[in-house]
């Protein structure tokens, strides 16, 4: 008895991947897929059917975003020629609430006695971590980013970017004409940065916030993350699917050299997760601000809704909790995607990742 899995398509494909990537392993085999779409989502969807490797589509279906029957009425192609040796099982966690429920509701309508159909939706604010659930309640998969290998590259293309290397040309007006520069892949620290960024660790612990190089300050960041996530990993196998990197430049797939692009300071994969560092030595309320606004940008343009940030600046900690519950109510989101991090926590800054990612993202 195989199984029919039909995925409703948003604007962020990632966790349509990260489900079918669990589902297939789950559901009753053969499994053919098949995405239900908009019209506005017909890229996403191109990107699914790519990156869905040795999967078997069938002809997606287009559909409106907020017209119930027509939901309904073009989701009716499902049920051709189903048989009793057929599941249906849908998993709503992309789309409008509409596609998601008339999906769902047009499929029980028109569903014959034999064919069993259930549904999934995956939860990014599980107790343990991102999990999928079924129609009941009852949890499918209890962390997501589970046995996902961590690949930045990946969950970038995914979401319609791509990663450095690549090469900008801009605008200079002091050499009155256009500049070339070849942006490089995201880095790992070798063993002398890692050893400034150990250097700069022990100064801030220290109490010493001045004449520290702004280079330092973020090697200093991502040795104190990357300490934390192998120490996690030490002791729990389950978490060694991670990487870390060091200035992540980015730009849209497909761009031109003359087109924007924006570069991240340190970038960690927690198995598809996103968690971007922004890091200044900036004090001012309204420079950090816009570090804040524009790292959580950044960070869900390159890894969906799901992704993380925080600014590590050198603010102290009465203008960070203020920047910080400003950012909070402009970003308007549900939990608390964004942190501002001052001076309080730049002492034994690697026990401050270590509890932050165990404790905020569940990652221990």
């Amino acid at each position: 008895m195989g199984t029919q899995l039909i995925f409703t398509v948003g604007t962020n494909p990632l966790p349509i991947w990260v489900a079918w990537y669990h589902l297939k392993n789950i559901l009753a085999e053969p499994i053919n897929v098949r995405l239900v779409h908009t019209q506005g989502t017909q890229d996403e969807t191109n990107r699914l059917r790519k990156y869905c490797h040795g999967s078997n589509f069938l002809n997606p279906i287009q559909t409106s975003p907020g017209a119930p029957g027509e939901v309904r009425r073009d989701v009716e192609v499902v049920l051709q020629g189903l048989n009793g040796n057929t599941n249906l099982h849908v998993h709503y966690t992309g789309g409008t609430k509409v596609m998601s429920v008339e999906t769902v509701a047009g499929l029980e309508y028109g569903l014959s006695e034999d064919i069993n159909l259930s549904t999934s939706y995956l939860d990014p604010r599980g107790n343990s971590g991102p999990t999928i659930v079924d129609s009941y309640g009852d949890t499918l998969v209890p962390d997501t980013r589970v046995g996902i290998p961590a690949d930045l590259g990946h969950v970038a293309l995914l979401n319609g970017f791509t990663l450095a290397p690549f090469t900008h040309r801009y605008w200079d007006k002091n050499h009155g004409g256009y500049v070339t520069e070849q942006c490089p892949a995201p880095a790992r620290l070798d063993n002398d940065q890692e050893a400034a960024g150990r250097d700069v660790l022990g100064r801030m612990s220290d109490g010493v916030r001045r004449g520290i190089p702004w280079i330092d300050f973020e090697y200093a960041t991502y040795v104190a993350l990357k300490e934390a996530l192998e120490r996690i990993a030490t002791s729990n196998a389950t978490r060694s699917n991670y990487t870390i990197f060091h200035s992540v430049n980015v730009r849209r797939t497909g761009a031109n050299q003359t087109d924007p692009h924006f570069e991240l300071d340190v970038v960690a994969v927690l198995g598809y997760q996103i968690l971007v560092i922004s890091c200044t030595l900036e004090t001012g309320n309204a420079l950090i601000k816009t570090k804040g606004m524009e790292v959580i940008l950044r960070a869900r343009q390159l890894g969906g809704d799901e992704a993380q940030a925080i600014v590590l600046c050198g603010g102290n900690p009465n203008i960070t909790r203020r920047v910080e519950k400003e950012l909070h109510d402009e970003v308007g989101s549900a939990g608390t995607p964004l942190q501002v991090w001052g001076t309080d926590k730049w002492h034994n800054l690697s026990d401050n990742f270590y509890n932050y990612l165990r404790n905020d993202l569940h990652w221990m």
